[in-house]
């Protein structure tokens, strides 16, 4: 055994293969990226010292103690809705004493809420515990749930085995060395056991420091502290058909990647035997395992006797598991995100791999030792290779930057006209000749006739929100549509879509979508900047993600309150506190524009204009400086080329000069949505029940009716 494992590190070519592919597992491990639950930097230190307090088992009085701690959260919500409502109450009236006190209050309610997000996620995680406390505990559950069901392969490692047993066995083959080998009866006895000991040690070495290297970020970065917990404490395993504890699940599961590794080494011994060429082997191995792993899915790669079984081997245990969407709203509804398969036949089937491969290593044995023994194969083969459709040569979207855009804007202006939503559909109006056509030209099965909403214009690409409410496809899309080659193309989902293809026989299921994003649901809004997707989830904190790659989630404001303009690199916002922000997305800052309790908030040309609740009138804010241009007591509707239009207290739109800031006009008008669009303006107005668009002239002394529903 001694002598094969010098053969094998005198090959110089090999050896630093084999360092290179340890270095790659090393800065795979180096550069692992955790889950980040929370959105709120102090909620992880919250909600470790809240589950210190509720680890283990369940008792009355540790559900007592959590529902009165979680009630005080909920309290302070209630007060600062009241505080809310009192400075709505009181506009204009405040003092700036007032004004700094209220400032003062509002963010030590903030500050107490910043508890929230923790003491939910734990509420969620005892709330789970209560359903079943004989069987469960309360344990933080991501650590586990993310190492069991981490079902990766490990490509590094199985070049390793590949590189180190290929040349094992093909060594004496290509250098036709093999007949000497076996001449002699010491030869034909003890070379085939001398390699397959060495095989298995430099294999099984090989094996624990890969496991090891993609294990330890893991324990490094999650806690698994609660070990003898059962596994259905973990709300992803419920449905487990083992209730084992959890380290005794991991162990099993490590255990049989490691005999899943083995038995693919041996299978490498047979069929070096078999071609006695090394790239013949490697290339065929390795292409083989490239074709399953991605050409059939879980749960069906258990149901064939084959090596990648037993490395994917976490679907063993897995039950089905699901997620549940919009809880506690009208709208939740589940999702399954695993379907747990036949545990009786993948049983079998592993058992039936194990067999096929010490029955055909005993054959190529005989062929090993016997150079006149040759191997008999059927010449039937069947083989079948279903290679996925692609339609494109890159998954990669390239967007252009936005350089300005309100995210509440009813009416988006393109090129001679303007765009906006009717019926599930994107329309555009010309505004010039007054036609209004459908815009997307796309008639492709894919392009679903969703709930569209928050649409972006991008030159020549236009994204939006597109909602799927059937039972089929549920959550929201994000759709680019590009407009010079008239094609769709979803950059993002947050459901989780089921589809089916024939492969090998058998069904495949897989689905798209972010995975373990902080937020699944609710996105209220979405912007897109440099290639970054970013959205605002139920909770209006700003999240982003890369258009090219969307596992990794960052938060980007926690304290948006649902009011923002994206203008070039900057996204002006109303805080929780009522402050106007200006976020710098290039170098990532934050810094207030405005103390004041800042109501409204819009842009036009690279200004800003904003109202405030304690002092009367519209202000603006350009080249880093706030001028207060109309004091009168109004609210602001909509900015034009020309004019700025504003609501009095009694409804009566009151039109200024953006020159002059002085009074020109008053007008009655009833309308649901005002917009300015160059020198005109844009309304939807309810007539007789019936929604009609409206386009008037800057004064709105004339106005064309261009549709209604």
């Amino acid at each position: 055994m001694i002598y094969e494992i010098r053969k094998i590190c005198k090959q110089k070519l090999m050896m630093i293969l084999l360092v290179l592919m340890f270095f790659v597992m090393l800065i795979q491990s180096i550069t692992f990226h955790p889950i980040h639950r929370f959105t709120q930097s102090n909620s992880q230190e919250i909600y470790e010292e809240q589950l210190a307090v509720y680890r283990g088992k369940l008792t009355e009085d540790k559900k007592n103690q959590f529902h009165q701690e979680y009630m005080k959260i909920i309290d302070l919500k209630t007060k600062r809705d009241d505080l809310y409502d009192t400075i709505h109450q009181k506009s204009y009236e405040l003092s700036d004493a007032s004004v700094k006190e209220m400032k003062q209050n509002l963010e030590q309610v903030n500050s107490g809420l910043l508890k929230m997000e923790a003491y939910q996620t734990l509420k969620d995680e005892i709330d789970y515990v209560k359903e079943n406390p004989k069987e469960r505990e309360v344990i933080d559950p991501i650590g586990w749930k993310s190492v069991i069901q981490d079902d990766g392969l490990s490509y590094p490692l199985i070049i390793c085995l590949l590189l180190i047993n290929i040349t094992l066995f093909t060594m004496e083959y290509e250098n036709e060395m093999h007949s000497l080998t076996i001449s002699t009866k010491k030869g034909k006895k003890y070379t085939f056991r001398s390699k397959c000991y060495a095989g298995l040690l430099c294999s099984f070495l090989c094996i624990l420091i890969a496991l090891f290297l993609h294990d330890i970020p893991y324990f490094l970065h999650y806690d698994f502290s609660d070990i003898f917990a059962p596994i259905h404490s973990v709300p992803a395993f419920a449905h487990m058909s083992l209730n084992i504890s959890c380290i005794q699940i991991l162990l099993i599961i490590q255990l049989m990647k490691v005999i899943g590794y083995l038995s693919f080494s041996v299978l490498i011994w047979i069929i070096s035997i078999c071609l006695k060429k090394f790239i013949s082997v490697f290339s065929i191995l390795l292409s083989t395992i490239l074709l399953m792993n991605f050409c059939i899915s879980l749960p069906y790669i258990y149901y064939v006797p084959f090596s990648l079984s037993f490395m994917k081997a976490t679907g063993f245990f897995r039950g089905n598991e699901q997620i549940v969407l919009n809880k506690g709203s009208d709208g939740e509804f589940i999702v399954q995100t695993y379907v747990g398969g036949n545990k009786l036949l993948e049983i079998i089937m592993a058992i039936i791999w194990i067999f096929v491969i010490v029955y055909a290593l005993y054959k190529v044995y005989q062929s090993f030792c016997n150079i006149h023994k040759k191997i008999k194969f059927k010449k039937k083969v069947i083989a079948l290779f279903i290679i996925c459709l692609l339609s494109g040569c890159s998954n990669k979207v390239s967007i252009k930057d936005t350089t300005r855009m309100n995210i509440n804007d009813t009416f988006l202006p393109y090129r001679d006209g303007v765009l906006f939503i009717d019926q599930n559909k994107i329309k555009y109006i010309n505004l010039k000749n007054q036609e209004i056509e459908d815009f997307i030209k796309d008639i492709s099965p894919q392009v679903f006739e969703g709930q569209k909403e928050k649409m972006i214009v991008q030159e020549n690409v236009v994204c939006y929100m597109n909602q799927q409410n059937s039972s089929i496809r549920q959550g929201y899309d994000v759709d680019c549509y590009d407009i010079d080659k008239h094609k769709v193309k979803t950059i993002y989902t947050s459901r989780k879509d089921y589809q089916s293809e024939m492969l090998f026989g058998l069904i495949k299921q897989y689905h798209v979508g972010l995975e373990d994003a902080p937020r699944l649901t609710g996105m209220r809004g979405i912007f897109i900047y440099h290639n970054q997707l970013y959205y605002f989830d139920e909770e209006n904190h700003l999240m982003n993600v890369d258009i090219n790659d969307t596992k990794n989630i960052n938060v980007v404001l926690s304290d948006y309150s649902g009011n923002g303009i994206l203008d070039g690199d900057n996204f002006y916002y109303i805080s929780t506190t009522l402050d106007l922000k200006k976020y710098d997305l290039s170098e990532r800052k934050s810094t207030i524009i405005s103390k004041d309790f800042v109501s409204q908030v819009s842009s036009y040309n690279n200004t800003l204009y904003f109202t405030t609740l304690n002092k009367k009138g519209v202000f603006t804010y350009h080249d880093g400086k706030i001028e207060h241009i109309i004091k009168e007591n109004v609210r602001l509707i909509a900015v034009n080329d020309f004019y700025i239009y504003t609501q009095d207290i009694n409804g009566v739109c009151v039109i200024y000069d953006k020159t002059t800031h002085q009074q020109v006009k008053t007008v009655s008008i009833s309308f649901d949505v005002i917009q300015g669009i160059n020198d005109i303006v844009l309304t939807s107005e309810t007539v007789e029940g019936v929604q009609t668009i409206f386009q008037y002239d800057g004064l709105l002394s004339h106005k064309i009716k261009l549709m209604s529903n």
